[in-house]
């Protein structure tokens, strides 16, 4: 159990989800509807807030209220989960036998093969030849005649 006070924890936990999404205090301020100096006092835990405003908080980040107003500095950063299905998915794979665990490898090898495909449908440009505005327009008026794609 630590040693904090709640607000700390709530600030604490503020400044990780803010840090997880990449977001300011002013995005969420602007998008929320918040005070800016409210929302400050939440973050540098001078002040907690109300619990409507920790729901508002939690369906921002997509986490619950637990998720905000609890303690979770002993976790190690290996345990922590963005989401409930991100931790159904950890707490599931913990309880599979060592057999069934090698379907991560699968799981793996479909990520690759899907990040290869992407990359296989992702326009290049060329790197064989220097591209002048003359080129480009070229080819652009080449893909925009229907006569030519018939």
């Amino acid at each position: 159990m630590s040693n904090l006070g709640n607000k700390q924890i709530m600030a604490n936990n503020i400044r990780y989800y803010m840090n997880i999404h990449s977001v300011s205090q002013t995005e969420i301020c602007n998008t929320l509807g918040f005070k800016m100096p409210t929302f400050s006092d939440w973050v540098n835990a001078k002040t907690y807030p109300r619990i409507d405003k920790i729901e508002l908080m939690a369906n921002y980040f997509g986490v619950t209220k637990a998720d905000l107003v609890e303690d979770h500095s002993s976790r190690s950063h290996l345990t922590q989960c963005q989401t409930k299905d991100e931790e159904t998915l950890v707490l599931s794979y913990r309880e599979l036998n060592d057999i069934n665990k090698k379907s991560v490898a699968y799981t793996n090898n479909l990520l690759s093969t899907q990040r290869m495909e992407d990359e296989l449908r992702t326009a290049h440009a060329r790197t064989d030849i220097e591209a002048t505005p003359e080129g480009i327009q070229s080819d652009l008026d080449i893909m925009n005649d229907d006569s030519l794609w018939d």
